[in-house]
């Protein structure tokens, strides 16, 4: 009976030791769990952090060409609008010219009159050379004004080779900042896909410990009724030897 109840002792003792083995195992699985779960949630927040910046990059990018373009398209109205004003002068000049021209053209013809005609006939000899030289002058500003033009259209073709090649380089940009955000969202789901199966992987493994520990309890519980019943046995032989002496 006392080696009996010395095996029940040292069961008890075992199965206490055991217990607070399995213990001290739960307490450092679940930390290790708490661990997990606050490195999944700071890499999850860092993505999103590293999403939004991108987001803002690309507004901030959007919004810096169309400041661009807009400032342009108020310079392409500027000068059109001084070009309009110079073009006004050049016309008012013209026109003041072409009346001082008259009027000094009618003084001259009242003078003429006046003189004696082979005057008259030097004068309109004259006249004939001034006025070749004045279609002269007349043929070389429309030159000179059609080189302006076409300067001007060279220009304006420039320009809007510039403004395309812009167009073209904003929508690049953009077109990548979109990839990187698609990269981003990608690898957040991948994260979260991986964060699933592993997350899967861990309560299989607990149910698997939990099936073992059920087992095992099962188990010790079966060897401490045996235990009992070979106590009871042997008592049991003590009391009829006891009995019979």
């Amino acid at each position: 009976a006392k080696e009996a109840a010395e095996q029940r002792r040292l069961a008890e003792e075992a199965a206490e030791k055991e217990r607070a083995a399995k213990e001290a195992a739960e307490q450092e699985r679940l930390k290790r769990e708490a661990e997990e779960k606050e490195r999944l949630a700071k890499e999850a927040a860092e993505q999103e952090r590293l999403a939004k910046e991108a987001a803002e990059r690309e507004r901030l990018a959007k919004e810096a060409a169309e400041r661009e373009q807009a400032a342009q398209e108020e310079a392409e109205k500027e000068r059109l609008h001084r070009e309009a004003a110079e073009q006004e002068r050049l016309a008012k000049e013209a026109a003041e010219q072409a009346r001082l021209a008259k009027e000094a053209a009618e003084k001259e013809r009242l003078k003429r009159e006046a003189e004696e005609k082979e005057r008259l006939a030097r004068e309109a000899a004259e006249q004939e050379r001034l006025a070749k030289e004045a279609a002269e002058r007349e043929r070389l500003a429309k030159e000179a004004a059609e080189k302006e033009r076409l300067a001007k259209e060279e220009a304006e073709k420039e320009r809007l080779k510039r403004e395309a090649e812009e167009k073209e380089r904003a929508a690049k940009e953009a077109a990548e900042q979109e990839r990187l955000a698609k990269e981003a969202a990608e690898r957040e789901k991948a994260a979260k896909e991986a964060a699933e199966k592993e997350r899967a992987a861990k309560e299989a493994a607990e149910k698997e410990r939990l099936k073992r520990e059920a087992e095992e309890k099962e188990r010790a519980a079966k060897e401490a009724a045996e235990q009992e019943r070979l106590a009871k046995e042997a008592a049991e032989r003590e009391r009829l030897a006891k009995e019979a002496a």
